[in-house]
């Protein structure tokens, strides 16, 4: 399954809620993961893409990085080596 423009991905967790986590692309180098926490609230990660580094703002919860982030930066043709900056706003 590959990360389109506009991409869902679902998974239950422990009490059956089926989350969604989301990828939009907003423009040529920016990507928005959304992960959903619980009903109306979720978390927002962006994708910076430059030329030669990828930027990632806010890492989302422990499953973002690993069912999100990694299968778009690959999707891109890029390397997980090529992140340089990680910026979280929150604990």
């Amino acid at each position: 399954m590959g990360i389109n423009p506009r991409f869902s991905f679902y998974h239950i967790n422990v009490m059956d809620y089926v989350i969604e986590m989301t990828v939009e692309k907003v423009a040529d180098d920016l990507y928005v993961v959304k992960h959903e926490m619980r009903p109306g609230w979720f978390c927002s990660v962006l994708v910076f893409f430059g030329e030669k580094q990828i930027g990632i703002v806010d890492s989302g919860f422990e499953e973002t990085a690993k069912d999100m982030i990694l299968p778009l930066i690959i999707e891109q043709g890029r390397n997980l080596k090529e992140v340089n900056l990680l910026v979280n706003t929150h604990r």
